[in-house]
């Protein structure tokens, strides 16, 4: 999908040089798989200090980006991905502020926006969301929202967030856990990526769905005036163009034929890499997983008058290479290829038959593009169901402003897809997938 994880948590990898943080954030932090501690906030070969197994303990002593700055049980700091990491209650916490050049501390206007929406009166009605760790803020619009939040976002378990009762109109009393999240947006790395908003004046928490931004957002924000706006920091945007789903998540996209006629129960590659080991679950059958999401998108391809879909080795091989990529090398989505090229570029030298532009049964506008996500399941195909279930609402979701996803589940041009599939696993009975679809117009006499 281009442009945008079920959490499809979105992930991007971005190489910064660090500034000093004005803000300086302490609380405990537990992680939520096996996770690599690095000596900067990039991915590099050489900056691996360690792997901490899933469970462990640190405390957040800052932020960059999509990284925290760590401190361990040893005293030893590092970084490590947010989206690795969920806040716990198990141990007290603070968060002070820090003034330095870069930043102001958070006291008069500053000190009384941070964490909350505003509604800049002067402009048409534009809404801004004030991040709590940087202090600076974000335009907000129902086409980026989701996955700006995403970026932005603290990761949390099911059962942390249970202890930060539900907005519905009645007042409860908040806890140290709801007070210290105030004002910032949470990702439930446990329930498909979604996203919650802790409202500070109550500390409760709304959810976040594409088809309630605009409308809930407005009714949460605070007027503001342009010389008031113009007195808080403006941040640069965060991310890039490609397109990750949610994590929960999937995406998907021939002629006619059988949905499973391609497909073979153990998937490999013929490309030379070696991609075969990707830590399948052992009562897991991808190909069924692969015709269940084929089944459910063309269903809705030929309810639009659309052709249908097939598996297809080709994509298949490059969607493999890629997700294994993502999963065993890297540890998180992205679109971004190691040489720096683009994705067009980089299946370009995968000698794919594609179809002749313009011709009978070929292309129009594009031969390819790429969607992919990572969500959880326990290895069964029902769990792994119900996460390509969610990603496919999430997609669908995109409807009421012909988002980037929807528009693949309905792009005219593909007659194909590939599937890529590799698993972390995180305990026993519970695995991290992460999902490459690679969609085309592919010549299928070849």
């Amino acid at each position: 999908m281009k442009n945008s994880r079920f959490f499809i948590l979105i992930a991007f990898l971005i190489t910064i040089a660090w500034p000093a943080m004005g803000r300086a954030v302490s609380f405990s932090a537990q992680y939520l798989e096996n996770t690599r501690v690095r000596s900067s906030p990039e991915v590099l070969a050489d900056n691996i200090m360690m792997t901490l197994p899933a469970g462990s303990l640190v405390q957040v002593l800052g932020e960059s980006g999509l990284w925290y700055n760590v401190e361990l049980k040893t005293g030893q700091i590092g970084w490590s991905m947010k989206e690795f990491l969920s806040a716990t209650d198990n141990q007290s916490s603070t968060e002070t502020v820090t003034p330095t050049a870069t930043a102001a501390p958070a006291t008069g206007l500053l000190g009384r926006v941070t964490g909350r929406l505003l509604l800049q009166v002067q402009q048409q009605g534009q809404i801004w969301y004030v991040d709590v760790p940087s202090q600076k803020r974000y335009l907000v619009t129902k086409e980026q929202a989701l996955p700006l939040f995403r970026a932005l976002s603290l990761g949390i378990s099911n059962n942390d967030l249970s202890k930060i009762f539900q907005c519905d109109g009645q007042v409860k009393p908040a806890n140290d856990l709801s007070n210290r999240l105030s004002g910032r947006l949470l990702l439930a790395v446990e329930d498909l990526g979604r996203v919650w908003y802790v409202y500070p004046p109550q500390n409760c928490r709304y959810e976040v769905r594409t088809d309630n931004i605009m409308d809930l957002f407005r009714s949460l924000s605070l007027g503001i005036t342009d010389g008031d706006l113009n007195a808080i920091p403006m941040a640069s945007v965060v991310g890039g163009s490609g397109s990750t789903a949610p994590s929960g998540s999937t995406a998907s996209a021939s002629s006619s034929s059988s949905a499973t006629s391609s497909l073979s129960g153990t998937l490999t590659s013929s490309q030379s890499t070696n991609i075969t080991d990707i830590n399948q679950p052992p009562s897991l059958n991808l190909a069924e997983v692969e015709a269940y999401w084929l089944q459910e998108v063309n269903a809705l391809r030929s309810a639009a008058g659309l052709r249908t879909l097939v598996s297809n080795k080709y994509l298949r091989a490059t969607a493999q290479e890629w997700a294994v990529y993502m999963g065993r090398d890297l540890g998180y989505c992205t679109h971004d290829r190691p040489d720096g090229s683009s994705m067009h570029k980089w299946i370009d030298t995968k000698n794919i038959p594609w179809t002749v532009r313009y011709s009978v049964g070929g292309w129009n506008t594009n031969y390819f593009t790429e969607n992919i996500a990572y969500g959880y399941t326990n290895g069964a195909l029902a769990s792994t169901q119900k996460m390509l279930d969610g990603t496919l609402k999430w997609i669908l979701d995109e409807a009421s402003y012909n988002g980037p996803h929807y528009r693949t589940i309905y792009h005219p041009d593909w007659n194909s897809v590939g599937t890529g599939f590799y698993f972390q696993k995180v305990s026993e009975n519970n695995y991290k997938i992460f999902i490459a679809w690679h969609y085309g117009s592919v010549d299928l006499g070849k």
